[in-house]
């Protein structure tokens, strides 16, 4: 299944998208923004992994300890989305999850003039609705695009 994953920072400024396929990374795309602020971590990670902190349980007879320790997640790895999600979380990062209909919405919001907080409400409102919710969503903002591009 493929997963479309939104990205903002903390001001709600879209940095771009993660597109993954049954938690594998299938592809990154940046805004200029997202280019400037991960461009250089993605292309890092592509080649080396991404860097989360594993933990290992150890029992004894004085009780249990835990090891911690650097796990390097490959981008082909099942285990990639989940890990780049809780990189974005820790790094003070937003991320929104879309389905395919939603991010058709999300485009029409890009043409649309909407402050970037906005945009980012208005998807995340959005994203988990109903099939045919979305659908009349995204004949709305096909309405608005009209009236905006006659003004």
């Amino acid at each position: 299944m493929t997963t479309i994953s939104l990205l903002f920072d903390q001001d709600y400024r879209y940095l771009g998208e993660l597109t993954s396929e049954e938690g594998m990374f299938a592809g990154f795309m940046l805004s200029k923004d997202g280019e400037e602020i991960l461009g250089k971590q993605i292309s890092e990670w592509q080649t080396s992994g991404l860097s989360i902190m594993g933990e290992k349980r150890n029992e004894s007879a004085a009780g249990a300890a835990y090891d911690f320790f650097e796990d390097k997640i490959m981008p082909r790895d099942k285990r990639f989305t989940e890990a780049f999600r809780h990189w974005v979380i820790m790094n003070g990062l937003q991320i929104r999850t879309c389905s395919p209909e939603a991010l058709g919405c999300w485009e029409k919001m890009l043409a649309l003039p909407f402050e970037a907080e906005e945009r980012c409400v208005l998807i995340s409102a959005i994203r988990n609705l109903p099939h045919a919710e979305i659908a009349k969503w995204s004949k709305a903002l096909d309405g608005a695009r009209g009236k905006a591009a006659t003004k």
